[in-house]
């Protein structure tokens, strides 16, 4: 799960995994035979026949039309409702495929459902040429493909969006020949047709508006399973991606902190980091992380360190109360040692790494494994639990001869330099005492955070006045009339739609520069004059307390919570002119000892009866924990 977490951070288009089924799988087509997977080669076109009996030729839509042309679409289909399953696979995605599905791609979404479309059936020659899938309904968000383990050559999934292709080659990744069957001689026919591959299902999840093709099968037959994707609800153009998905690194850490069966005798826990850094970005990183704890340890206060999704994960860590530090690594990338050494310092240059010798009548640049024992600080810990897919970044230092003697027996080897994360788990015993804190927006964001409605029902307020801050003025929050992609990962600011977006508390600040509040609050007041009444039409917000202040640039922004808002998510910043001059007066007219006291107070007061939530909030072991489908 944590792995999983981690590969999550960065925003998808595509997923990809595999699981296994304990049983072979019967797939019985009505009026058909029934068709067992995985197959022995030998065997699979006769067993494959018994669907593409019932088979029926693979349409696609064009223009508003559903038509059928092989030179596009070369294939042939069962729909779903006309297969029955046996075995070990019943047709339902299992729960940690969903959940994966719905962390990745979707993690604004509560759950995500598939619903089983078709067969889909390329035989040799087969092929389906670019195209987008049918949207059918504003909760259908994407496509999953399951491939039945038959052999096949060819037919590679490739999906492009924004300029990056992701090609899924299962003919070049599945089991379809037995292990050194070249060897096999005059054999090798005859132990290929034998030869089953294991009952493994392999399966890819993309957004349905990517575009994507499958290309020719040039042997055997494709046979794959077409699920549509469900999200429980409409997207919410306010969801802050980065907070949910770096919130759910955090919980997986606590779930790993939780888990006394996890390393009982404490370990290290390594992360490969996805960028390259700068000696000075490390050390600033160190003395960053070494002065923050659980509860205020955020991006921006390792902001000239690391980046990005390194960032997240290592804020999300140590929120999660552990300590978290940065490695400096040498290897050799190519070469036959395959040893990892740690150093006290990343290198700018190759300088003091290897030195010029003699050999055989030339001078050449060689290093020794005595002479790198010396240049780095040690081996790398061997006992670290690798987690996490994702590909490190590493820099060539230097390419150059290696060995213990020089000369013939030397070889050319290539060494190179990467950052990895480490994060350190106490021993179960021990674990007892580690607190995390919640993350919040402002903690995973070096920008302004997405707007968010402090309630479903609520408006955003208007000026407040001085008999108790009342606000009139409201704007309406854009709407979201076509299914939306999970928003894009920024770890600067805002995600599009938000910032575009308006009509809440929180989203005072941009609803004033975006939505026109102005004009809205003038209007307001002269609907006032006029004594028109619009309480049917507006709900009304009162300032509780204003909690504390922050220069904006030749002005001051103030901390308002809201009366009947007891949620700290919902207390907002507001520019002066958003309220009475006399709340400003009352706050800053008290003593600055005075002021300070009342910010506590009033923080308390907001938490007034949410002591129960306050503790979930501490505690690190929360549970917050049409036809052209391809």
């Amino acid at each position: 799960a944590l792995s999983s977490a981690v590969d999550s951070i960065e925003s998808r288009y595509l997923t990809c995994g595999q699981f296994s089924m304990p049983a072979p799988l019967q797939i019985t087509a009505s009026g058909g035979q029934t068709a067992t997977f995985p197959i022995k080669r030998g065997e699979q076109l006769t067993e494959i026949k018994k669907l593409t009996d019932v088979a029926a030729p693979s349409p696609f839509g064009l223009g508003g039309e559903t038509v059928v042309n092989t030179a596009v679409r070369q294939a042939s289909q069962v729909m779903g409702d006309s297969l029955t399953f046996a075995g070990g696979f019943d047709g339902a995605l299992p729960p940690a495929v969903l959940e994966k599905i719905r962390t990745e791609l979707v993690p604004d979404a509560g759950a995500v459902t598939a619903k089983l479309h078709k067969v889909n059936i390329y035989e040799k020659g087969g092929h389906f040429a670019e195209h987008r899938d049918t949207p059918r309904s504003e909760t259908h968000f994407g496509s999953l493909v399951l491939l039945l383990p038959a052999y096949h050559a060819g037919g590679a999934l490739c999906v492009d969006h924004a300029g990056q292709r992701k090609v899924v080659d299962w003919g070049k990744t599945g089991d379809w020949a037995p292990r050194y069957h070249y060897g096999f001689g005059a054999d090798a026919a005859k132990r290929l047709a034998e030869h089953t591959p294991a009952g493994v299902l392999r399966w890819c999840a993309f957004f349905g508006d990517t575009k994507h093709h499958v290309g020719t099968v040039s042997d055997g037959v494709r046979v794959t399973l077409a699920y549509e994707l469900y999200r429980d609800g409409k997207p919410d153009p306010f969801a802050d991606a980065l907070l949910q998905r770096a919130e759910a690194v955090r919980q997986a850490f606590a779930a790993v902190v939780a888990d006394d069966a996890c390393l009982p005798e404490g370990g290290t826990l390594g992360f490969e980091a996805a960028h390259l850094y700068e000696e000075k970005e490390l050390s600033a990183t160190e003395k960053a992380l070494a002065k923050t704890s659980a509860k205020d340890v955020s991006v921006k206060k390792i902001k000239s360190g690391l980046k990005n999704e390194d960032a997240v994960l290592a804020v999300a860590a140590a929120a999660a109360g552990l300590r978290v530090e940065t490695k400096r690594v040498l290897s050799d990338g190519e070469g036959y040692c395959e040893q990892q050494w740690e150093l006290a310092k990343m290198p700018a240059s190759d300088r003091g790494f290897g030195r010029v010798r003699n050999c055989d009548g030339c001078r050449m640049k060689g290093v020794s494994p005595d002479e790198i024992d010396d240049y780095a600080a040690g081996h790398l810990d061997e006992g670290i639990t690798w987690l996490s897919s994702r590909k490190g970044a590493k820099r060539l230092l230097a390419e150059l001869q290696f060995g213990e003697y020089f000369g013939n027996e030397a070889c050319t080897d290539t060494f190179y330099t990467r950052t990895v994360l480490v994060v350190s788990l106490p021993p179960a015993a021990e674990r007892g005492a580690i607190k995390g804190a919640r993350l919040t927006a402002d903690r995973v964001r070096l920008g302004e955070p997405p707007a968010k409605t402090p309630a479903a029902s609520a408006k955003k307020p208007a000026a407040a006045s001085a008999s108790g801050g009342k606000a009139g003025a409201s704007a309406s929050a854009s709407s979201c009339a076509a299914p939306l992609k999970q928003a894009t990962l920024g770890f600067g600011g805002a995600t599009p739609a938000a910032a575009a977006s308006s009509g809440t508390a929180a989203g005072k600040k941009r609803a004033a520069a975006d939505a026109g509040i102005d004009k809205a609050r003038a209007t307001a007041k002269a609907e006032d004059a006029d004594g028109s009444d619009d309480d049917d039409d507006e709900e009304e917000y009162e300032v509780e307390a204003i909690l504390k202040s922050r220069p904006s640039g030749k002005s001051t922004e103030y901390y308002v919570k809201w009366k009947g808002y007891d949620d700290p998510d919902d207390n907002t910043w507001e520019p002066r002119k958003n309220l009475h001059a006399d709340l400003i007066a009352e706050f800053e007219g008290q003593p600055a000892a005075k002021k300070h006291k009342g910010e506590a107070d009033a923080a308390a007061t907001a938490g007034k009866g949410k002591a129960k939530a306050k503790a979930v909030d501490d505690d690190y072991d929360e549970d917050e924990d049409d036809e052209d489908d391809e």
